[in-house]
């Protein structure tokens, strides 16, 4: 005969959910950084612009993450191109992300990850504040 799994005491576990090791509150933390070579002249003027996305978190992230370039500040709202991460980033991972410019282009450029060009965000992070990096004056080979 069948017995149900709530009657069975060692198979007792009718809506029992689990989180796993990391807790349910923890959240990504999503970083921007522009490396050496983060502007290559592709055929002048228009340029690639490229930056390393890490999640520093503890949850991952899914492919299709923004990752916005700006020329000057951000809060002037120049944009200049956006990317999207191509793999889910796991915990500790970092993905290089690129995007096209028309160009020419000069002076500082500032990268945001996590952030559509627009401000909009694609996750929750548990530190926002740390997403943006910038260079002063760019330099494009």
């Amino acid at each position: 005969m069948w017995l149900q799994n709530f009657l069975d005491p060692q198979l007792n576990n009718f809506r029992q959910t689990q989180q796993g090791s990391v807790g349910a509150e923890a959240q990504p933390d999503l970083t921007a950084e522009l490396m050496a070579d983060a502007c290559v002249v592709i055929e002048d003027p228009k340029v690639k612009l490229s930056a390393e996305v890490c999640n520093r978190g503890a949850k991952p992230v899914g492919a299709g993450m923004p990752t916005a370039f700006f020329q000057g500040d951000p809060n002037d709202g120049v944009v200049l191109c956006v990317a999207l991460t191509l793999d889910v980033l796991e915990p500790e991972m970092c993905e290089t992300v690129s995007c096209e410019f028309a160009g020419p282009l000069a002076g500082d450029v500032a990268v945001i990850a996590n952030n559509d060009g627009m401000g909009g965000k694609a996750v929750n992070e548990c530190i926002e504040t740390n997403n943006d990096d910038s260079v002063s004056p760019i330099v494009c080979n």
